[in-house]
């Protein structure tokens, strides 16, 4: 009886030690998942998926996964869900940012968060958009931080010039 009572009590307690470790990793993604959402959102841009059944395309909050050529290989994720795009650009298509100058295929950079609308291309298997327009959402975001700098080092630091030559070197590659 104690021996049956003892292997109770064992097998309670590894139950509750292998659900502890479950829910500590269901915490874990989960956290990472709110957290891939919060950087989407605070790039601006959040997360939308619209084809129509004329075949045009508008996707928000994708995320870059590479660059190659003239294409851009993005991905809307979900959870655990998923869609990779193939977005096909060539000399018509638009490049832009949240605000600022337009931008060209080679300012893409994989981790960046896009939007891109266009015709999806019936001719293949994949997800492919023959993209009319791309906007990147998170290269206004360095702009700013870039700009920020510029501006403290040029009202702070401006009396230093010649006596601090990172600062220097820093300002100079600010001013560019």
């Amino acid at each position: 009886m104690i021996k049956m009572h003892r292997t109770l009590i064992e097998s309670g307690a590894v139950l509750f030690a292998g659900l502890l470790v479950v829910g500590g990793l269901m915490f874990a993604f989960a956290h990472n998942a709110q957290a891939k959402d919060s950087e989407r959102v605070r790039a601006g841009s959040p997360l939308e998926v619209i084809i129509s059944d004329n075949g045009r395309v508008l996707v928000r909050g994708a995320e870059i996964t590479s660059v190659g050529g003239a294409d851009i290989i993005a991905r809307s994720e979900w959870g655990q869900s998923s869609l990779t795009w193939t977005v096909r650009t060539d000399s018509d298509t638009s490049f832009v940012q949240k605000k600022g100058p337009s931008l060209q295929i080679g300012d893409f950079e994989d981790g960046d968060f896009i939007s891109f609308s266009g015709v999806l291309n019936t001719e293949t298997s994949a997800f492919t958009v023959d993209a009319d327009s791309v906007k990147n959402w998170s290269q206004e975001l360095e702009a700013q931080v870039h700009t920020k700098a510029k501006v403290e080092v040029n009202e702070k630091w401006s009396g230093w010039k010649g006596k601090l030559p990172f600062l220097n070197w820093f300002k100079e590659r600010n001013d560019k």
